[in-house]
């Protein structure tokens, strides 16, 4: 977050710094925003470890929804 946030670098480019998805990134950007360090596990809340992984594999499935829908419009182009 430290890359988005105060060096003010732009998220498709540090997704691919990252070798991260952009919108996985839009993700955690959203959860550090809302949460703080809190929103990341390793503070030994298990609530907040339980609900990070939630969110992370909502935004993964939205993430392979882009992609299948990303594929069927390229495929019948």
């Amino acid at each position: 977050m430290k890359l988005l946030i105060e060096e003010k670098k732009d998220i498709d480019n540090a997704s691919k710094e990252l070798g991260v998805h952009s919108n996985t990134l839009r993700c955690w950007l959203k959860e550090y925003e809302a949460h703080g360090e809190r929103a990341f596990p390793g503070h030994g809340n298990v609530l907040l470890c339980h609900s990070y992984e939630i969110k992370k594999l909502e935004c993964w499935t939205a993430d392979l929804k882009m992609e299948n829908k990303l594929s069927k419009s390229t495929r019948f182009s």
